[in-house]
């Protein structure tokens, strides 16, 4: 069977099957303080009838009516938000109709509007974030229908009552809906609008602030006709009685949600305040979450939590939201876990060939193999050797090209580049790697990891993947990224992985002269490691000749120089 053609265009709203046990879920806005205990309570001594019959919404209408000093009959229930904007989109628009809204802000409307064939008209924010007011209410004309969701989400910043008023002027007899989700944080409303204007529809939810997500419980507060026109539209019986009898004892403890609001605004202070600390631009949020941008560094931070279990919304390239993060506010021993988490570590950047695998015999063959093709001639692993000690053949093309000039041989770059190529692939399979997973579990818990290599992109994350490494490392910068003019000892690499982390200290790990060169170019403590095939005194010394502030024999041997360096730290 074929969806409508408006299903069709749409992707579906990715959401998870499974619990994942052991995170910190601040990634959709759910409480992290839970529900009342009234709540649970409730829940708890569930009877059959309670199960067995379909609901009965007239107490909890009262509650909510009561709540807000409004009639039972200008409140409809809805299974959460969602739902709530869903009916009153399909409701009161025809196809081919216009609504008006604001962008960023939460993607469900946008959706729900392409599914009943309406047209979406989004006014860009201009400042961060200040409600764009002129042009929004310049294009009320342009559209059908009206929607603002203050406080909005994921900028955190409530519309003004001034301009709200403004834009229901403007609208004449269009509806106006407006999403107050997260109000009960802000304490700002715009309830009162419903009694003197009958296009103008309140959308509420029970998610956020009581913390029934998973029961999913929203209303709509409009006029009495509305209210009549939506019950044709939803389901009957769409919300459970469970549910309803959830929200009941919610209302029934409105001072615990005060004592969560409270207790999350400290929270609140102590996140912010930190997140600053560590070079964030913090958004002020009327809600209980905050927007968070960390420019180059964002996809660092969002590595570090996850590696952690820690799981924030993350926008990455989204316009407007570009390396923000939208953060649930978590309970304070929570939000200490979060700054502990980021506090500020020293960095190792590993050189791959000759640190964590041995290429002596994939590299190293292949630039053997290559001179062989067009020289029909042997070239030694000790001349290899010989030759990248000179400095400046980091790339084995350049030290391919080089050993055939020395031998008169004048080959075409690409050439060599091709055949070279064809011989690494094929002994690309037979690397071995010189360290393992358990090695970098150790490192990891008091060093950030990343990795710096003259290998292509391709053939790097192919011998990462291969070892189950990848993960370890951000970022992982090699020659796509850096450019064939750019290479080491160049020191772009290492100044590129300066940006996009936050760090105290940054070591360097490389087996070449030119590793050596590039680190202290950049201004990073490099260390020496002998690889493979060459463990001689003579490339000792020359890599402590070029300011290696140690070298070893191998990796492995670093968290033991680490660990010593820092007790002589201590010791001074």
């Amino acid at each position: 069977m074929k969806a409508k053609k408006t299903i069709q265009e749409l992707s579906a709203y990715p959401v998870s099957l499974f619990d994942e046990e052991g995170y910190l879920k601040i990634d959709s806005n759910e409480s992290d303080f839970g529900p009342s205990p009234k709540v649970l309570d409730t829940l708890r001594h569930v009877e059959p009838r309670d199960v067995q019959y379909y609901p009965f919404y007239g107490e909890l209408l009262k509650k909510i009516a009561n709540f807000h000093g409004v009639n039972i009959e200008n409140i409809i229930l809805t299974a959460g938000a969602d739902e709530a904007i869903s009916s009153i989109l399909g409701t009161f628009l025809e196809a081919g109709q216009t609504v008006l809204t604001v962008t960023p802000s939460f993607v469900m409307p946008k959706i729900y509007s392409k599914i009943n064939g309406l047209k979406y008209l989004e006014i860009p924010y201009e400042d961060k974030w200040q409600f764009p007011s002129k042009k929004f209410i310049q294009n009320i004309d342009n559209a059908d229908f009206i929607h603002i969701t203050t406080p909005n989400s994921p900028t955190g910043e409530v519309s003004s009552q001034e301009v709200i008023a403004q834009i229901i002027d403007k609208s004449g007899d269009k509806a106006v809906l407006i999403d107050e989700t997260y109000a009960n944080y802000s304490g700002i409303t715009n309830l009162e609008l419903t009694k003197t204007n009958e296009n103008v529809f309140i959308v509420r939810s029970f998610s956020k602030d009581f913390a029934l997500a998973g029961l999913r419980l929203g209303y709509i507060v409009s006029a009495e006709q509305n209210i009549k026109n939506l019950r044709k539209y939803l389901s009957p019986y769409n919300v459970s009685n469970l549910t309803v009898k959830a929200g009941i004892a919610a209302l029934d403890d409105i001072k615990y949600f005060e004592d969560v609001k409270s207790e999350m605004e400290k929270s609140k202070k102590v996140l912010s305040d930190g997140l600053e600390k560590l070079g964030a631009k913090i958004y002020q949020s009327k809600t209980n979450f905050i927007c968070v941008d960390f420019g180059e560094k964002a996809d660092f931070i969002y590595k570090k939590l996850l590696d952690n279990k820690i799981k924030v919304k993350y926008y990455r390239k989204r316009e407007m939201l570009e390396n923000c993060f939208r953060i649930t506010v978590p309970r304070l021993e929570n939000t200490l876990k979060i700054l502990e988490t980021l506090k500020i570590k020293p960095t190792i950047i590993f050189d791959v060939d000759g640190v964590l695998m041995d290429a002596s015999k994939s590299y190293r063959v292949a630039v053997q193999k290559t001179f062989n093709h067009f020289s029909n001639k042997d070239v030694s692993s000790e001349e290899l050797s010989a030759a990248k000690k000179l400095g400046g053949l980091n790339n084995d093309w350049d030290l391919t090209e080089f050993l055939l000039k020395k031998y008169g041989y004048e080959i075409n770059k690409d050439e060599i580049v091709e055949i070279f190529q064809a011989y690494y692939t094929k002994l690309a399979e037979i690397e071995e790697p010189l360290v393992d997973c358990e090695f970098f579990e150790k490192l990891a818990k008091n060093y950030n990891l990343s990795v710096f290599t003259g290998r292509l992109r391709q053939e790097a994350f192919f011998t990462l993947d291969k070892h189950n490494f990848t993960k370890y490392f951000y970022p992982i910068i090699t020659m796509d990224e850096v450019g064939l003019h750019r290479q080491k000892p160049d020191c772009l690499g290492l100044e590129i992985i300066k940006e996009k982390i936050i760090t105290d200290k940054i070591y360097y790990l490389g087996d070449t002269v030119d590793d050596m060169v590039c680190a202290i170019s950049a201004n990073v403590a490099g260390i020496g490691i002998l690889p493979p095939q060459d463990k001689s005194d003579d490339l000792k010394n020359l890599l402590k000749s070029k300011n290696a502030m140690v070298v070893l024999e191998q990796a492995t041997d670093l968290g033991k120089f680490l660990e010593e360096l820092e007790d002589g730290y201590a010791k001074k």
